[in-house]
């Protein structure tokens, strides 16, 4: 083992209490030892024994019975970068940050049974994953008992917190956090965010709240550099002209779907530029209003599983770059060649189970022939398709 760098003993039955009792290695740079299978008692027997892995960095120890472990990684792993704990039903989150290395950058603790991180602890991080836990508070400095304080988390730039149970977050959550890129609170009990909570995190790009119980779109206007909103599975009912501000000018994808939204005011996203994605599926829409959206970049639009009857309805005005629209599972019964004829220029529509309906409202047709060869040849494009019924305005 003089010149190992990598070593990987997953999926074995190592005794818990040796896992780590291995032969020293001073070239060893990654260690995985996921997954593994304790025959022994894994309540009585506790992982405390260890060497010492010098130039260790990444270590794995993911499904592995480890809920009971007193491990002093800053000696055992000196420069120790990665921690992998994952799916290990820990509840004490002292045996794991009163004793990891101050090099230490991302550590992974999903699918465990933590309740709290206290303050100070996360000072040198800068990815933390910590789904699948029980914290239900995200604070700074007066945090509840089941809370997790990002003080002095000066260094993050990924957290994740998905799945937990959080319904409250601090005004000052995040005032040490400037660093942030991508933050993940999805899955939670969230139903209000106090205005200004992300005053401090303007750099982040990524930020999903979805399948929380949020009633209205949340204060974002100071997260200059946002690209991928995702409030998608909330209870939003509404999107009114004064829902998004100036400063959201770089969001290029917007997340909606399964909310409960009936109305869309005129100039609801005038403000959002540079937006490129939006997905409405699965909310109460019976009419999107002229002039709802300005962006000249939207190339995705997302409608399915909602009230619209007919295209006359969804309004696609100043949508020049508009690539595919989705109206899968919509009571739209019929199609016609004038509201097809007034979509933007080289438009893919999908659809399902739909019925198109070739229609001359105001011209004679001369020639029956060449209407039935227009129905042939709508037919054949509708089964050479794949599962959705796609039309392209321009043909």
């Amino acid at each position: 083992m003089k010149n190992l760098k990598y070593l990987d003993l997953s999926g074995n039955n190592i005794p818990k209490e040796k896992l780590l009792l291995l032969p020293r290695s001073a070239t060893l740079q990654m260690l995985i030892i996921d997954n593994n299978r304790d025959s022994h008692n894994p309540v009585t027997e506790a992982l405390k024994e260890y060497e010492v892995f010098q130039n260790l960095k990444h270590l794995h120890l993911s499904n592995s019975q480890l809920w009971n472990f007193q491990i002093h990684f800053y000696i055992a792993t000196p420069i120790l970068t990665h921690l992998h704990l994952n799916n290990n039903g820990i509840n004490s989150s002292d045996a794991v940050f009163d004793n990891i290395p101050a090099t230490l950058t991302h550590l992974y603790l999903n699918k465990n049974i933590i309740d709290r991180v206290k303050q100070g602890k996360l000072r040198h991080l800068q990815e933390l994953s910590m789904d699948d836990n029980v914290i239900t508070q995200v604070c700074f400095e007066e945090c509840e008992d089941k809370s997790i304080s990002l003080k002095s988390a000066v260094e993050m730039q990924y957290l994740s917190l998905a799945r937990n149970l959080i319904s409250e977050i601090s005004s000052d959550a995040f005032s040490d956090t400037s660093r942030l890129l991508k933050l993940d609170l999805s899955g939670n009990k969230i139903s209000d965010i106090t205005k200004g909570t992300f005053n401090k995190t303007m750099m982040i790009s990524n930020l999903s709240l979805a399948d929380n119980i949020l009633v209205t779109v949340p204060d974002v206007c100071s997260i200059l550099f946002l690209r991928n909103l995702d409030l998608s599975g909330n209870r939003i009912s509404a999107v009114l002209s004064g829902t998004f501000c100036v400063n959201l000018r770089t969001l290029e994808y917007l997340h909606l779907s399964n909310n409960v939204i009936t109305t869309i005011e005129t100039q609801a996203f005038r403000i959002l530029q540079s937006l490129k994605y939006l997905d409405l599926s699965g909310n109460r829409l019976k009419q999107l209003p002229a002039h709802w959206v300005y962006s000249w970049y939207i190339r995705e639009l997302h409608l399915e599983r909602n009230n619209f009857t007919e295209l006359d309805s969804i309004s696609l005005i100043n949508i020049k770059e508009l690539r595919n629209i989705y109206l899968d599972e919509n009571p739209m019964p019929v199609l016609t060649v004038r509201s097809l004829q007034l979509l933007p220029e080289h438009l893919r529509i999908h659809l399902k189970n739909m019925h198109v309906e070739y229609k001359c409202t105001q011209c004679t047709c001369e020639n029956e022939d060449d209407e039935d060869d227009k129905n042939d040849d709508y037919e054949n494009k509708n089964d050479n398709g794949n599962d959705d019924n796609d039309i392209n305005s321009s043909d």
